[in-house]
């Protein structure tokens, strides 16, 4: 089976990524900090964490099905 259309396939189901990581970092941020601007800057700095590490996770995986 052809990788790249399996790719194509659940390109719409990997964008809810990033709303979900918004409100991820928004809530545990707002759960951890009163003031709005250390909110802010704490959420933005957890956003890139969680989006960078699925797609490092995402990145292992797609190279490790090419081997199987």
């Amino acid at each position: 089976m052809n990788h790249w259309s399996l790719l194509a396939e659940s390109e719409n189901i990997l964008w809810y990524i990033l709303p979900i990581a918004v409100g991820v970092s928004l809530v545990y941020s707002a759960s951890r900090y009163e003031e709005k601007e250390s909110i802010l800057r704490r959420a933005i700095k957890l956003f890139f964490q969680i989006t960078i590490f699925m797609f490092v996770v995402f990145c292992v995986l797609w190279i490790l099905s090419f081997r199987l």
